[in-house]
């Protein structure tokens, strides 16, 4: 085989869709997410190559097979969407059955062409290769162009960072409180809960304030989307004072998932002899930290793996390879927070709970939810019943962990637990640009917020009803 006829085109195809799915995501998506999957799919690919290679003994056709079938694999979830609940008289096209039957069809069909062809296929083994190349080339890039820019904006916000830090100071104690900080995204708040869900929150309520915590039911978040938000509490201030170069329309989340990562509190903290513990959370910015001192992972699930999974062959299988790995993720958060206060020395402990933020992944009692839509925004957010069905149970597991981390704490703890946002089945998808007609009551339910505050030893006087989550650890720290 000489050097112009080497099969490249299966292995670049195999990494490629991933990566373009990655690009078209680049604002909000951090590479490393591309890696496993890539690396997944190359060593399928490989196996798949080689095994017909040994019985075809011809590399063209083998090449040629293992690239249909590649793009069949990748193209099912995007065509599936195109044709979703199609029906012709009885029968539905749009449909997994016949989705499926279709794709092994065309591939037992494009596999009997190749195999009998007699014509060479020299040629089309180049034509493949060139454009796969291409294409690859093309996206990496661009990839590297925008990864480039971002790094330079990074560096400067983090200039920023060091420059406030060295002016902040907390006092020190000989005996410091373990800090846990729970973020239970798009927790509605109880005024919202009774008026749009029907559904009187104030049990919950009532247990929180019985154990001494101060809930501040007049909070408000400082932002409508979660980035923006956590970015805020993080560094005890607003977004257009952090030193990021964003305009109004821009979308680049990446200086903004710095400075989640490299935060304010957790700098001042560590000067201090606090241990930074992040516990993923199956979101970019909160899944993997690389400046805590321990990071504790999850699931194998995340928002880019869910995406990625839904636009191939595996998307009626989803189940299996996400719904089961996002409900494990949250229940295994909420356990590791129960074992957290057995671990020596001070600790700042990072918790963002996907939930009650759909997918809908639990009932009231914590069981799955049959025919769960593994959807993030948009009309999802208008399922009332799994939206309060899903905030019960998370109410349940907060009781459990609050009781434990209070029982087992050798020195009172300070817990925030407070929500990113407020939930949306008014407002619709704001990430979509729902503002443009957004109603009084639409922004309302997204702003208004869950949050309290469990601050020993006189610890919340410093804290009011209607505190917003930009001044949650200045009232600590002061």
């Amino acid at each position: 085989m000489s050097l112009k006829t080497l099969i490249i085109h299966p292995f670049i195809f195999a990494v490629y869709p991933i990566l373009f799915l990655f690009y078209n995501n680049i604002e909000e998506a951090s590479f490393s997410e591309v890696l496993l999957p890539s690396a997944i799919s190359l060593g399928f690919v490989f196996i798949i190559f080689f095994s017909s290679l040994l019985l075809l003994k011809n590399s063209d056709k083998s090449g040629l097979v293992v690239s249909a079938f590649v793009f069949l694999f990748f193209s099912y979830g995007h065509i599936f969407a195109l044709v979703r609940d199609f029906q012709v008289g009885p029968f539905l096209i749009g449909g997994h059955k016949f989705m499926m039957a279709l794709w092994v069809t065309l591939f037992i069909l494009g596999m009997v062409l190749i195999l009998k062809t007699s014509r060479g296929l020299t040629n089309l083994t180049r034509i493949l290769n060139v454009v796969a190349a291409s294409m690859m080339l093309m996206t990496v890039l661009s990839i590297a162009l925008f990864e480039i820019k971002a790094g330079i904006a990074i560096d400067n916000a983090e200039l920023r960072e060091d420059r406030k830090v060295q002016q902040a100071s907390i006092k020190k104690t000989s005996s410091k409180p373990d800090i846990y900080y729970l973020i239970l995204d798009g927790y509605a708040n109880s005024d919202t809960l009774k008026a749009v869900y029907g559904y009187d929150n104030q049990d919950f309520i009532d247990y929180l304030r019985e154990k001494g915590f101060f809930v501040a039911a007049e909070s408000r978040s400082n932002y409508a989307l979660t980035p923006l938000s956590l970015a805020s509490s993080l560094n005890m201030d607003y977004i257009d004072r952090l030193g990021l170069t964003l305009d109004e329309s821009s979308k680049n989340m990446r200086q903004v998932e710095q400075v989640i990562k490299n935060n304010e509190v957790v700098q001042i903290l560590k000067k201090t002899g606090y241990r930074f513990i992040n516990i993923s959370s199956g979101w970019g910015p909160t899944n993997l930290n690389q400046y805590a001192d321990l990071q504790i992972n999850n699931s194998w699930s995340n928002e880019f793996r869910m995406v990625l999974v839904q636009t191939t062959i595996l998307f009626p299988f989803e189940k299996y390879f996400v719904e089961n790995k996002s409900r494990q993720n949250i229940l295994r958060t909420f356990s590791v927070l129960q074992e957290m206060p057995a671990m020596k020395g001070p600790k700042f402990v990072f918790a963002h709970i996907m939930s009650p933020h759909p997918p809908y992944l639990f009932d009231a009692n914590g069981n799955a939810v049959p025919e769960t839509e593994l959807k993030l925004s948009g009309d999802i957010w208008k399922k009332k019943e799994r939206y309060k069905n899903q905030l019960i149970f998370i109410n349940k597991k907060v009781i459990e962990i609050t009781d434990e981390i209070l029982a087992k704490s050798v020195v009172p703890p300070i817990i925030v637990i407070h929500s990113d946002h407020g939930s949306a089945s008014i407002l619709g998808d704001a990430e979509e640009g729902a503002w443009d007609d957004a109603s009084v009551n639409g922004i309302r339910e997204r702003m208004r917020i869950f949050n309290a505050y469990y601050l020993p030893e006189g610890g919340d006087r410093g804290v009011y009803e209607t505190i917003t989550p930009v001044n949650t650890f200045r009232a600590i720290f002061n």
